[in-house]
């Protein structure tokens, strides 16, 4: 009897100990996907958020650019100007006080808009009257004020053709443009970026 009683100690004994390694490698495979689950929620948090911001810029320029007029022949001059590789101004029609143009140049509310890339404060800048075509990111030249549209842009790029038919935009932004971790740069798990293009045919409107 006693030599029974020691063996079914033993056992026990065994089957505890196999019991506390199952539980640990649970609780660790537990935790493991719950870190993970939370890593992976931060990321996609962060990559919709820099999306967002990317996507207000196209969608304000949207807004504007379908009043422009994309005939040179109109304006006496060409309809898009672009002063460097970080800036566009756009002309547009436009009614006094705002609204639907009249289809010719030079009457109503007919202005120059621009859009402006801060590479210091990584931010796109609109004005919304400006006067300057030599340079877009003229503080003094903008008669409306700058109304920042996109923070944390890492590039804006527009470009057109001889013939203004288009203006297309190449954007992109991410999370921390300031991050000095080689781990951590844009595109990047924990510094997610995206970049977005797209291309506005221009409205040709007729000389009357």
């Amino acid at each position: 009897m006693r030599l029974r009683l020691n063996n079914t100690k033993a056992f026990t004994l065994l089957e505890l100990l196999i019991a506390l390694i199952l539980v640990t490698v649970i609780a660790i495979s537990i935790f493991s996907m719950d870190l993970f689950g939370r890593y992976h929620l931060i990321s996609v948090d962060r990559r919709r958020r820099v999306q967002n911001q990317v996507s207000d810029v196209l969608e304000h320029i949207s807004r504007h650019i379908i009043n422009t007029i994309g005939n040179p022949y109109v304006t006496g001059s060409n309809p898009v100007y672009m002063p460097d590789t970080r800036s566009i101004e756009i002309y547009i029609d436009q009614a006094v006080g705002g609204g639907a143009g009249d289809g010719q140049s030079g009457t109503g509310g007919d202005k120059w808009i621009a859009y402006c890339y801060d590479n210091t404060t990584y931010e796109v800048k609109y004005c919304a009257d400006y006067d300057n075509l030599s340079s877009a990111c003229d503080a003094s030249s903008c008669n409306a004020g700058w109304e920042t549209v996109g923070k944390n842009i890492r590039t804006f790029v527009p470009t057109t053709e001889a013939n203004y038919t288009y203006v297309a935009f190449d954007i992109s932004g991410c999370w921390n443009l300031s991050e000095t971790d080689p781990t951590k740069h844009c595109g990047t798990s924990d510094n997610p970026a995206v970049t977005m293009k797209t291309r506005f045919n221009l409205p040709s409107v007729a000389q009357r």
